[in-house]
């Protein structure tokens, strides 16, 4: 949006008005306001998040430009069905982004157009996801022993939960619904987050969005560069005590880019398996799923010039750590795999940098998820050898881990296949993707070597390896 607007203001101005941003961080009655402008004409355009992909009728649209793959084949298509709600035509256009799968299906089309809607992967075994939604059970209907088989193992606990806090009464074999409150309004249909931050303009103190605690740390830290409807802000303060970040309207010409560090702990494994694929002459990996925790930290930030890019200057922060308990899956190599890569002379970092960033591309196709929703993790102090890690990034899991856990063959396989369409030599973002830059805590992000450079020629070795190809 701010490019655009700028773009329009030189170009022309009479039709800078009307466009606008949108997203799901903005007040309600803010994004009402704009709905509202949208759905009568007074804007002939918004440039927004995938928040306006469900639940909102904005009228007739004559076009919808797709900015990036959304994360699901049902995600696109929503967003393309903003356009031609009418009668009249009209169009929708996939702008691909330079990520593996955006090139992938860039130059394989077909691919997508005989793909169905994927099945929702939802873990209601986690007491985060089932709580809230008993409670929407039992406003609707009184609960019986039939639903609390439906609700899972956990849920007659989690309900004699809600009864001792007030919220439900039995009477019977049935639970019935004894808050005061609609339930359903206190479900976020868009993101689950147990702590949000209010972001507030001064002067005037007037709350302008909201943020969960764990994206704070990455979009208002102090001295970042924050934007709202293509305004650039200047976080004066990010208070995480209470829960508000003070942010002042200042004219710059420069964005805010966070470095962060990350860490994994292994608290219980679940699962464990040794991968032997058909045609592979021994086991080729470990492979487990289980709870951890990951710990995460901004300590530094970049600023980065509009326009040009250029790294103008960077800065240091002291936020604290935060913990994320949630559930992650783990890759393995045995000692076989990884002589067998070093005999090809590829660098095992290298090779699982490249490889976990292919597996949050690919992962998403597979469990019906944002690659926002998932992270990953190369690490070596758990598992008495180098593994990659991939977690939900929400408390207890979502059940997205588990798919990669069950059908990690296959999205090995479609991770080889992606970087076998890429035509470049050595990697790009379109392929392997770009380092998770980590320099150390006192040096100039710009001139810390001390990261692992995603390898293409060393990730495609260690998947063959790995499905014994």
């Amino acid at each position: 949006d701010r490019y655009c607007r700028d773009a329009l203001l030189r170009e022309a101005p009479h039709l800078a008005a009307r466009i606008r941003a949108y997203r799901g961080g903005y007040l309600p009655e803010e994004r009402r306001e704009i709905e509202r402008q949208l759905f009568s004409g007074e804007l002939m355009a918004v440039s927004s998040t995938n928040a306006l992909e469900l639940g909102i009728d904005i009228g007739s649209l004559d076009a919808a430009i797709l900015v990036g793959l959304p994360p699901t084949v049902a995600s696109t298509w929503q967003q393309a069905g903003r356009a031609g709600r009418g009668e009249a035509e009209s169009c929708a256009i996939l702008v691909g982004h330079n990520d593996p799968i955006d090139q992938y299906l860039m130059r394989h089309p077909e691919f997508f157009f005989r793909q169905n809607p994927e099945q929702a992967v939802a873990d209601h075994g986690n007491p985060f996801i089932l709580l809230p939604h008993l409670r929407c059970a039992a406003f609707e209907l009184p609960l019986t022993p039939a639903d609390e088989d439906l609700f899972g193992p956990l849920a007659p606990g989690v309900m004699e939960i809600l009864e001792q806090r007030g919220e439900l009464r039995r009477a019977g074999d049935q639970v019935f619904h004894a808050g005061t409150s609609y339930p359903a309004a206190e479900v976020n249909l868009r993101q689950s987050v147990l702590d949000t931050v209010s972001i507030v303009q001064v002067p005037g103190d007037s709350v302008i969005g909201n943020v969960d605690l764990l994206g704070a740390c990455q979009l208002v830290y102090p001295e970042a560069i924050y934007l709202h409807d293509g305004e650039t802000h200047f976080v004066r303060e990010l208070d995480l005590d209470q829960k508000v970040a003070y942010v002042e309207p200042r004219a710059v010409d420069y964005y805010t880019q966070p470095i962060s560090e990350q860490r994994v702990k292994l608290d219980a494994g679940l699962e464990r398996v040794a991968l032997r694929p058909a045609g592979a002459a021994a086991e080729t990996c470990t492979l487990g799923f289980g709870d951890v925790t990951v710990s995460k930290t901004t300590f530094a930030f970049k600023k980065i010039k509009f326009g040009s890019l250029d790294s103008i200057g960077w800065g240091k922060l002291d936020l604290p750590w935060h913990h994320l308990r949630t559930r992650a899956f783990w890759i393995a190599p045995t000692e076989d795999t990884v002589l067998a890569l070093d005999a090809q002379g590829h660098k095992l970092a290298e090779a699982l940098a490249g490889v976990k960033n292919l597996v949050q591309a690919a992962l998403p196709f597979f469990a019906m998820c944002d690659r926002a929703d998932l992270g990953g993790v190369v690490d070596a102090s758990n598992l008495g050898a180098t593994a990659l890690f991939v977690y939900d990034r929400f408390h207890g899991g979502l059940g997205y881990s588990r798919v990669g856990y069950d059908e990690l063959e296959r999205l090995l396989a479609a991770c080889l296949d992606i970087l076998a369409g890429c035509a470049c030599a050595d990697g790009c973002p379109a392929c392997v993707g770009l380092p998770a830059v980590t320099p150390g805590r006192h040096e100039d992000p710009d001139l810390s070597p001390d990261f692992a450079i995603p390898g293409k020629q060393a990730a495609q070795a260690l998947l063959e390896l790995l499905l014994g190809r």
